[in-house]
């Protein structure tokens, strides 16, 4: 089993690789007239292709293990990164068909490819991006780096300050005099 920070990585730079994969099909497509070029950058998109595959095979092959290991269920979040790997994988082997075997079809690879990299996109964030913000610690923050002195919190107090009613304040509402009925204008 693979950790949660190895695990992090892995997204990141599955991710990365398809971004950089956006990068060289659109930079491709832009160099129509310069066909060494052209070509140069989509025998690279190709191979970081087959990369962003081979990442999404050890990523999943991983996940489908320590899916195996929870106890009691899948929780909510589970089960939308689960649905988007599942909806991912026909798009890649549907994409690769298509550039294959298919190229009568040609002009679905943009689309199919840019929708892959928004999945992709959307199933790394909705794990890696609460996970990065969890391991941000507090300490990393110096409050003499501001030229502030050492501040105690007492977070009961807070709390209990919170939950207090604030004296004096005047609860605002509208006059049934000035409120506006649909259709009808302004009701006197």
């Amino acid at each position: 089993m693979i950790n949660s920070a190895t695990s992090v990585w892995l997204g990141v730079t599955f991710v990365f690789v398809g971004a950089i994969n956006v990068w060289l099909i659109l930079q491709a497509s832009a160099r129509v007239r310069d066909a060494k070029a052209s070509t140069r950058l989509i025998a690279a998109h190709r191979i970081g292709g087959y990369l962003f595959i081979a990442l999404f095979c050890v990523m999943g092959y991983f996940m489908v293990a320590r899916l195996g290991d929870a106890s009691g269920g899948a929780s909510p979040g589970t089960i939308i990164h689960l649905t988007l790997a599942m909806v991912l994988s026909p798009l890649l082997f549907f994409k690769v068909l298509v550039a294959r075997y298919y190229k009568n079809y040609h002009s679905f690879l943009l689309p199919i490819g840019l929708v892959i990299f928004v999945l992709s996109f959307v199933l790394i964030g909705i794990t890696a991006g609460p996970y990065l913000a969890h391991q941000t610690r507090i300490q990393t923050v110096s409050l003499a780096a501001i030229d502030l002195p050492p501040a105690a919190i007492d977070i009961n107090l807070a709390a209990a300050t919170m939950e207090k009613p604030v004296p004096n304040v005047t609860t605002w509402t509208a006059s049934p005099e000035l409120v506006k009925m649909p259709g009808v204008g302004w009701r006197q």
